[in-house]
């Protein structure tokens, strides 16, 4: 999948009544390690969604085929002059944001458009997706936040409605951003309530994983290494849809570095503010930092502490093979801690949901280590992910046990 990124925060000038917005744009992947390369040029299309006490009004800023990305490109530095009726609705606005996408057959706007993708990919039919990037902007000077973020839609629309918000970092930077195995795992198992409207339904791993998510009862789910919170996040926002009326109590924990505190805690704002929740909801959203060289010595927080975790899930966690052992005893210290906690039990199985985009050979050391360990792999599945202007790849995800 490929990503239109914001290289610097956009830059609006106003003088009177004219007005101008500079903005510096790149195409690449996930890792920014690979630019889209097209053969015909590709339209690009900019529309602001301006907010305002009287509801959100949607404005485009390009004209039909007036931007495009070009083969052979590498930048794309657009300077727009904005008509006036927009400046007077921006000044009045208490809230405006730009958008920067493909046209809709080609945008990775939400489960739909990405798991169709990949269904798609998988009958031989070429594919491949870029997801938009969203940015504030503000009538007072630029946006100095050097932050942008990503929307994906649960459901169709050209995907409007209810939608997972995710802030990452400007630049080409691969830390702190989304990536492509934490995205389309969460779209697989968003895309569980839709029944068999997906291929991806039909697979043993998300059968076994409806059988986890869609259960009545109190549900505790960890996630490990989270980074910017697609996963754990876009599957708490996910939940409500899923479980039964009247189910039990739901809690989602992060858990990552330290470094990963401010943007991850953002992020679980960000979908707070956006919820529409009532009084009577009793799911939990947190974080703590779980350092995994303390975590393989069954040395946990507070939070990990407060509960038996029903489920462990990561995503795109194994592509650094040194930290593959600390891992995997980390996970080996959360089942012990499990059958410590299962008070009255004779026995506790512990499960662990990956997702992973495989990026190397080396990462498949982890299946030795997890068998090693004891955990046994109960299911398996392959999503293809293509990609425009290259070879496909795939999304893996895994149900591993200990008992």
């Amino acid at each position: 999948m490929h990503y239109i990124r914001l290289l610097a925060p956009p830059k609006l000038a106003i003088s009177g009544s004219k007005a101008r917005l500079d903005l510096v744009i790149t195409i690449n992947t996930d890792l920014s390690d690979s630019l889209l390369f097209v053969q015909d040029s590709l339209e690009i299309i900019i529309t602001a969604e301006v907010a305002s006490s009287a509801g959100k009004t949607t404005w485009a800023l390009t004209g039909r085929g007036e931007l495009v990305w070009k083969p052979g490109m590498r930048i794309l530095k657009p300077s727009l002059n904005l008509p006036l009726q927009f400046i007077k609705t921006l000044a009045a606005s208490s809230k405006t944001e730009i958008c920067i996408s493909a046209k809709p057959a080609l945008s990775a706007t939400g489960v739909q458009s990405i798991l169709m993708d990949s269904i798609n990919s998988a009958q031989d039919e070429v594919g491949g997706l870029i997801m938009p990037v969203w940015a504030e902007i503000r009538p007072k000077g630029h946006n100095d936040d050097h932050i942008c973020t990503r929307r994906l839609y649960f459901s169709g629309q050209n995907e409007g409605g209810e939608f997972l918000e995710i802030e990452e970092e400007l630049g080409e930077s691969m830390a702190r951003h989304v990536w492509d195995g934490g995205l389309v795992t969460l779209c697989a198992v968003a895309g569980i309530p839709a029944g068999k409207n997906y291929a991806s339904n039909q697979e043993v791993t998300m059968t076994a994983m409806r059988d986890i998510l869609c259960t009545a009862g109190e549900l505790n789910i960890l996630e490990l290494g989270c980074g910017v919170g697609t996963l754990g996040i876009g599957l708490f926002a996910a939940l409500r849809h899923m479980r039964p009326a009247g189910s039990g109590g739901c809690t989602v924990l992060l858990t990552d570095l330290e470094d990963a505190e401010a943007r991850a805690s953002r992020n679980i704002s960000r979908l707070q503010e956006n919820a529409h929740t009532n009084g009577e909801d009793t799911a939990q959203l947190l974080y703590e930092n779980l350092d995994w060289e303390n975590g393989r010595e069954g040395r946990f927080g507070p939070q990990v502490q407060a509960r038996r975790w029903d489920l462990i899930v990561l995503s795109d966690c194994t592509y650094n093979e040194d930290g593959l052992l600390s891992l995997v005893e980390t996970l080996s210290a959360l089942h012990s801690f499990n059958v410590n906690k299962a008070t009255g039990e004779s026995s506790f199985t512990t499960k662990v949901f990956v997702g992973t985009k495989p990026r190397h050979s080396s990462e498949n050391a982890v299946f030795g280590l997890l068998d090693q360990a004891g955990w046994k792999m109960q299911a398996k599945q392959v999503l293809p992910l293509p990609v425009l202007g290259s070879e496909a790849q795939t999304v893996e995800m895994y149900l591993f046990e200990k008992s």
